[in-house]
């Protein structure tokens, strides 16, 4: 970012076997943004890292958690009803910031560390979910379950805020492309869920039907709280 320095991008035609799902065969069509990008053909992933984050009022998630914040939850009407005032929304790996497993508060076994994201290709080569170099919601980082992007696959109309998508919540890929608040949950092609990884390296199937509560629980390294996979 201080000297314009592009020569990192050779990376982004690589695509890597370990970070493709099977089930998501839109993975081989490449990201080609229209605007914006110095250059196209970003290759495809699905698995994305947890970045935590609260989008609330003028709090935007992805960049809540930037530099290890811990936004603080307040509810407002239409926001999660269940989730009490004062929940911590502290992420795991964060813009220009990390934690240590070690320091996880809620304990590796209770955080997500990595869920699984689908590509955006299956609805236009410019619609950059999936896209594994690229930093930002629905692309390489998961964020901010919210009101209305509550669970996993979500169904509902503008869920996910990812700039560029297209909005198509009958396909489960509901966007929000010219949203401010960048927040993107986890997707998959599979039947009632998800897969995550959480931070002690065990893997889990999250179903759809999953309450919001314990969804947003699972998700913050910091909340406090406990969560069953209802």
């Amino acid at each position: 970012m201080a000297d314009g320095n592009t020569t990192w991008m050779v990376v982004r035609t690589t695509s890597i076997p370990t970070l493709l799902c099977p089930s998501d065969s839109a993975t081989s069509i490449a990201w080609t943004p229209t605007t914006g990008s110095p250059a196209g053909n970003w290759a495809r992933g699905n698995y994305a890292c947890n970045a935590g984050g609260i989008h609330q009022g003028t709090t935007t998630a992805w960049t809540s958690t930037a530099n290890g914040a811990s936004p603080k939850y307040d509810y407002n009407p239409g926001d999660y009803a269940d989730v009490p005032n004062g929940v911590s929304g502290g992420g795991v790996m964060c813009i220009n910031w990390g934690t240590g497993i070690h320091k996880i508060e809620d304990g590796s076994s209770n955080t997500i560390l990595l869920g699984e994201v689908r590509s955006g290709g299956e609805l236009s080569p410019a619609d950059p979910r999936g896209t594994w170099a690229l930093g930002f919601p629905g692309a390489s980082v998961i964020c901010g379950p919210t009101w209305d992007d509550r669970t996993p696959n979500n169904l509902s109309d503008n869920s996910d805020d990812c700039l560029g998508c297209i909005n198509t919540p009958q396909l489960g890929m509901g966007a929000w492309p010219t949203c401010e608040y960048q927040q993107a949950v986890p997707r998959s092609k599979h039947s009632g869920g998800v897969s995550v990884a959480f931070a002690d390296g065990s893997v889990r199937f999250i179903r759809d039907t999953i309450s919001n509560t314990n969804f947003f629980y699972m998700m913050m390294r910091n909340d406090g709280k406990t969560w069953t996979n209802d």
